[in-house]
């Protein structure tokens, strides 16, 4: 596995957690936040939860939803990955691409598409997300919504990626195995 590690301090946005892993690949962001001056200058980083949570999503990280489609492997999920993620869109990195992602994702990425941004990933054709075990094998139509259930939808309004005057330290791990 191929590991890159920031500690990014500024000021900006204060979300929390945000964490998916489709095996193949994994992202992590955690921020904390503080509101007066300069008080980001001694923050330790936060350390990514690695304790199995019992949910098992089937996992997936191809160009093409047939590519996807043709495995059924599956991934364990950690810490607060307590969603399955199923995803397809486009990649906004240095080599653009198409991409489809199956996998384990936080609650926060599941109820804010446009999180994936963090990743420069953009969800443009499919994206869900389910609390039950294996629920995230076939491709659905492009929705903002995250279904909690076999067929419960959540109407919770999008949390705002961003904050004015707030302070944050933006912890960031980003895991590629080849």
């Amino acid at each position: 596995p191929s590991d890159s590690n920031y500690l990014i301090s500024g000021c900006g946005g204060c979300f929390g957690l945000v964490t998916f892993n489709s095996g193949l690949v994994s992202h992590y962001v955690h921020t904390t936040c503080c509101s007066s001056n300069l008080c980001n200058d001694d923050v330790e980083p936060d350390v990514e939860n690695s304790t199995l949570n019992g949910l098992e999503c089937y996992s997936c990280y191809a160009v093409t939803e047939i590519g996807c489609n043709s495995t059924r492997d599956k991934v364990k999920c950690r810490g607060q990955q307590d969603r399955c993620i199923h995803t397809s869109g486009h990649s906004r990195g240095l080599d653009p691409r198409t991409f489809v992602m199956k996998g384990c994702a936080s609650d926060f990425l599941c109820r804010n598409p446009g999180a994936l941004a963090l990743f420069t990933y953009e969800a443009t054709a499919a994206f869900y997300c389910c609390k039950d075990g294996l629920c995230n094998l076939e491709s659905r139509n492009f929705t903002q919504t995250t279904t909690l259930g076999p067929s419960t939808t959540s109407t919770a309004s999008p949390t705002q990626l961003s904050s004015p005057l707030v302070m944050a330290v933006l912890l960031v791990f980003l895991r590629l195995v080849l």
